[in-house]
């Protein structure tokens, strides 16, 4: 099993390097920067977007494994490690969307701070997203915990 989350990390660690390398790429000048039209309507539309992306998907994620439906799957005993792994890949999904629509918003218009300041506060809240044994075990001590309460 612990085989199987490290292929998690190596995800995490891999959501980094392709923003990275996206980054680098366009400060660089080798991917296009600033396509997108420059009116008022559409900088405002798209500052809106990079707002929605960064406050569903950092909320969404970093909550997603304390929802108590994700918590009841997880801390049953036959599907414990699967069930922690299929809501980390989603979450992981999550992070990386937001991320990573944040990133292309600041690079394809370049004009405003907005998904600027929203890509790093996707990246923040990535950290706390990070796939590890000890979160899972965590999980399952505080299933132990409310079976000793009862």
């Amino acid at each position: 099993m612990k085989k199987k989350i490290r292929i998690h990390q190596f995800t995490y660690i891999g959501i980094w390097i392709t923003t990275l390398l996206y980054i680098l790429l366009s400060e660089s000048e080798y991917l296009p920067t600033g396509f997108i039209g420059q009116d008022a309507t559409t900088l405002y539309l798209l500052d809106i977007l990079a707002i929605c992306l960064t406050l569903c998907g950092t909320y969404t994620s970093l909550r997603l494994l304390s929802l108590r439906a994700v918590k009841e799957q997880i801390r049953q005993e036959k599907t414990s490690e699967k069930a922690y792994l299929r809501w980390n890949t989603l979450r992981l999904c999550i992070i990386a969307v937001s991320i990573w629509g944040c990133a292309f918003l600041y690079y394809a218009t370049l004009s405003t701070n907005t998904a600027q300041y929203c890509l790093l506060i996707c990246l923040l809240a990535s950290l706390f997203c990070r796939p590890s044994q000890t979160d899972l075990d965590h999980l399952l001590a505080g299933s132990e915990k409310k079976e000793e309460t009862r």
